[in-house]
């Protein structure tokens, strides 16, 4: 968040200029600012998306796997059913 940071800065201190020739080299700052602003935000946006489509099959088959071991405990098996345990003869 250093970009956000220093992009408030620059806006706060346009804001307070009051001389027409500082301004000029201050707009170009903020516009820069900006820029790298808005360069690592799409950056940590595009890593999240990436990230997600990554995670969701592995989080799909974390969920269908419990669900299946709770409903198989249920009937009294454990881990019969996923092929993890060994057989209580039942």
């Amino acid at each position: 968040m250093k970009h956000g940071a220093a992009l408030q800065k620059s806006l706060a201190e346009l804001e307070a200029l009051d001389n027409t020739q500082d301004l000029t080299a201050k707009i170009k700052t903020v516009n820069e600012r900006a820029t790298l602003f808005r360069i690592s935000s799409n950056a940590m946006i595009n890593v999240s998306v990436v990230f997600l489509f990554e995670a969701v099959p592995s989080i799909i088959l974390i969920l269908r796997y419990s669900l299946v071991f709770i409903f198989f405990r249920g009937e009294g098996r454990g881990f019969v059913c996923l092929g993890l345990g060994r057989d209580r003869g039942e």
